[in-house]
C-alpha cells in the first residue's frame, strides 16, 4: 500500500505545480494599455457607515495613468502626483493603497478603494470615462 501512495503523491504534486499557473496573477497587457489614459472624473461615491456622498466630476477634472507609472490627477482644482502599478486585471495600486477594478473598456473605468477606519469602513468608488 505504501509503495502506491509515494507514486499518488508526486502525481498529486505535478498536477498541482502544473495547473499553478503564475501567469495568471500577471497583468495582461491589454488591460494595462486600457488603463494608461487621461480619463474625465465622471463621479466619485463615497460611503462611510451611513453616511453617503457623491462628487460629480467637473470639466477641468481628470486621473491620467501615464505609461511611466505615474498618475496625474487634477480633482476640484486640487493636482497631485502618485506611483501607480497594476498588480493583475482586477487589482490597482496607488501609492500603497489597492483598488478593486470593477468595470475597465474603452471608455469607462471604475474602480473602487476599501479602508477600514474604526469600526466602519470608507468605500470610495471612482467612475472615469472619455
Amino acid at each position: 500500500m505504501k509503495k502506491l501512495m509515494v507514486p499518488a503523491a508526486l502525481f498529486a504534486a505535478v498536477v498541482m505545480v502544473v495547473s499553478c499557473d503564475k501567469k495568471n496573477d500577471k497583468p495582461a497587457n491589454n488591460t494595462l494599455s486600457k488603463i494608461q489614459a487621461n480619463w474625465k472624473v465622471a463621479s466619485i461615491q463615497s460611503t462611510y457607515g451611513d453616511e453617503d456622498s457623491t462628487y460629480t466630476g467637473a470639466t477641468a477634472d481628470y486621473i491620467d495613468f501615464r505609461t511611466d507609472g505615474k498618475v496625474y490627477t487634477n480633482i476640484a482644482n486640487e493636482k497631485d502626483t502618485s506611483l501607480y502599478s497594476l498588480v493583475n486585471d482586477t487589482k490597482l495600486v496607488i501609492d500603497s493603497d489597492t483598488a478593486v477594478i470593477q468595470q475597465l473598456s474603452s471608455s469607462q473605468f471604475k474602480f473602487e478603494y476599501k479602508e477600514a477606519i474604526g469600526e466602519d469602513t470608507l468605500s470610495t468608488v471612482f467612475m472615469l470615462s472619455k
